[in-house]
């Protein structure tokens, strides 16, 4: 089991995959635009890692059945080599802009906002992710890509025995987008956190339905450790050329994480 969709600031490693061919060095870049809430204000803060590595390819979320997988609040990753993509890594929303900084002496950096940074944003708004590159590194390219807008959603309802869980939630206005549903508990006695995760992707039409099995597990858990979270997903790939590409997914979970514990 591995997480299924991890919200770490680099949480995109999660979604690549090691191919079969190992011929050539594939240049991946991975772009994150993720939703916190300032105050009740959707913003978002943008992160970007890129890699270096044979037979990397990048495996888009689409839709799968529910399924049981490792939860960890903050996962760390790592997929090899990274590669230094220039000073910063811009993010600009309309007529505002922001920059995702590596760490300080990184010779391979993973870049970040810097803590308390943030862009607003509204529905129907894209990013714009200006990538400078580096000699002998990632790629000048740019990306502009549609942001997840936000929502709200019904709590997963009461549990009841050998019964389906309806889930509910406000459908998605524009067509593209993915709704993830993680669903986190821990079956041990005594436990106090979650430790594994029902996850599911669906189409993002305003309901779905978790089976029998995997509701009446959650429903069973102990009840301190469960939590939810509906996560909708958009993204787009650009590709520089045959071996290089650039993966930006924009995500917007409700419950909203709160800006002031935004990683």
């Amino acid at each position: 089991m591995r997480a299924f969709l991890a919200v770490a600031p680099v949480f995109l490693v999660l979604t690549a995959c090691i191919g079969d061919d190992f011929s050539s060095t594939e240049r991946i870049g991975l772009v994150s635009v993720r939703a916190f809430s300032n105050s009740g204000t959707p913003v978002v803060r943008g992160s970007a890692v890129f890699y270096s590595a044979r037979g990397l390819v990048i495996r888009p979320t689409g839709l799968q059945d529910c399924g049981l997988f490792t939860y960890d609040p903050a996962p760390t990753n790592n997929f090899g080599q990274t590669l230094n993509a220039g000073a910063n890594v811009n993010f600009t929303i309309g007529a505002f802009s922001e920059v995702a900084l590596p760490a300080e002496g990184a010779t391979y950096p993973v870049y970040n906002f810097a803590a308390g940074s943030y862009l607003d944003f509204s529905t129907g708004d894209s990013a714009l992710v200006t990538i400078p590159g580096a000699v002998g590194g990632f790629e000048a390219m740019s990306v502009k890509a549609r942001l997840a807008e936000p929502f709200t959603a019904a709590p997963p309802p009461a549990y009841v025995t050998n019964t389906p869980m309806n889930l509910t939630w406000q459908a998605a206005t524009f067509p593209g987008s993915i709704m993830v549903v993680s669903l986190r508990y821990n079956a041990a006695p005594g436990a106090s956190a979650p430790n594994v995760e029902i996850a599911c992707a669906f189409e993002d039409d305003g309901s779905a339905q978790i089976p029998i099995p995997f509701a009446d597990a959650y429903g069973s858990s102990s009840p301190t450790t469960r939590d939810y979270a509906f996560i909708r997903v958009r993204e787009r790939v650009v590709e520089f050329d045959g071996r290089t590409r650039t993966q930006v997914r924009s995500i917007y979970e409700y419950p909203a994480k709160s800006l002031i514990d935004a990683p």
